[in-house]
């Protein structure tokens, strides 16, 4: 009988690292976005879809989805950069009719995906990316789970957070957006309140002080620019990002025209499968 030689197997190191993600610049030239705004232009309802890139994270295509409602689009309950129309009758219930800034229901939509599954590994909180189509330009709506968590720190249900929206966001935005166009008509900082009218006591051995009236001015038609209108809205965003958990940017469509629409998103969020 032979010797029996005991062979000792080298050991397979096993070194699986985490996935580290990172974030991408994606770019939609305005070709493709002014097909989208003929869509916001021409229907009387909302129009929405998911935007796709390729593997170098360039811009393939965008799908798109109706239900013919003015107010509601259905669209992949997946999405990981959507978009939609406000069409141009939707700022009819701000007051403003160029004025189609991001609904309750917009933003309940990005609170929802808040609450859903994130990365380990992803050191921040930018996630999903929703870009609403408007007449006066393209709002990005972006989750930011950093300052969501600060924002709804008694961790509320959706439901709680849908009845804080729907008693403060609608008036929020509408009197913010007067109020920057009121500053630049009056020549003030954008980000100064309207000075208050003291009213002095007649007393008889001094002249009266005749108040002077705040100006009237025609919200519909403001004597301002459309840059100024721009810086409107955008110092509104930055204040909307301070306040309510999510980033919200503007973009207005000559901006748009200029140098297309350039998004940052981590790469775990694009070219994921999208389902019904």
């Amino acid at each position: 009988m032979g010797n029996i030689i005991t062979v000792d197997p080298k050991k397979i190191i096993v070194n699986i690292k985490k996935r580290e993600y990172k974030i991408k610049d994606v770019h939609i030239p305005y070709n493709q976005l002014s097909m989208i705004k003929v869509l916001q232009k021409e229907f009387d309802y909302e129009v929405k879809g998911t935007i796709y890139v390729d593997h170098d994270y360039e811009f393939t295509s965008f799908e798109v989805r109706t239900s013919s409602s003015e107010i509601y689009s259905y669209g992949a309950s997946d999405w990981r950069i959507s978009f939609h129309t406000h069409p141009d009758k939707t700022a009819q219930k701000y007051g403003i009719r160029y004025f189609s800034p991001p609904s309750v229901d917009d933003v309940l939509e990005i609170y929802d995906h808040n609450f859903q599954f994130l990365p380990d590994t992803k050191h921040s909180g930018f996630g999903e990316v929703s870009i609403i189509f408007a007449n006066e330009g393209i709002y990005v709506l972006q989750v930011n789970r950093d300052s969501f968590n600060k924002f709804n720190e008694e961790n509320l249900p959706i439901e709680g957070l849908e009845e804080i929206l729907k008693g403060t966001l609608t008036d929020f935005l509408v009197t913010e957006l007067k109020k920057g166009i009121y500053n630049t008509v009056e020549g003030k900082s954008i980000n100064s309140l309207p000075t208050p009218i003291i009213r002095k006591k007649n007393t008889g051995k001094e002249k009266p002080v005749i108040a002077k009236k705040k100006p009237m001015i025609d919200f519909d038609n403001p004597d301002i620019t459309l840059e100024q209108y721009t810086e409107v809205i955008k110092r509104l965003s930055r204040k909307i990002s301070e306040l309510y958990g999510f980033d919200m940017v503007f973009h207005s469509w000559p901006e748009l025209k200029q140098r297309g629409l350039t998004l940052k998103v981590y790469d775990y969020y694009l070219n994921k499968k999208v389902i019904d």
